[in-house]
């Protein structure tokens, strides 16, 4: 599929407040638990996307949105 972008995408400023402190960790160790744990809870089912949202659509832009298909959200 030649698709460079997906379109309709869920945003959480709730989550990447989470990544941002995640990633400004400066204790390695601690930075790569906290990784794990909420790719973990993320990977739980219906956490990130409900049955409703599983699938995007998927684009490529050439002066407008050409679609190429749908693909998994996450």
């Amino acid at each position: 599929m030649r698709a460079d972008y997906t379109l309709d995408d869920r945003i959480s400023p709730d989550l990447d407040a989470v990544v941002q402190h995640i990633v400004s960790e400066q204790n390695l160790r601690e930075r790569r638990r906290r990784t794990a744990a909420l790719l973990q809870t993320l990977g739980r089912p219906g956490m990130v996307t409900s049955s409703d949202h599983a699938d995007v659509q998927a684009a490529e832009a050439n002066r407008r949105w050409i679609a190429r298909g749908q693909t998994a959200a996450l």
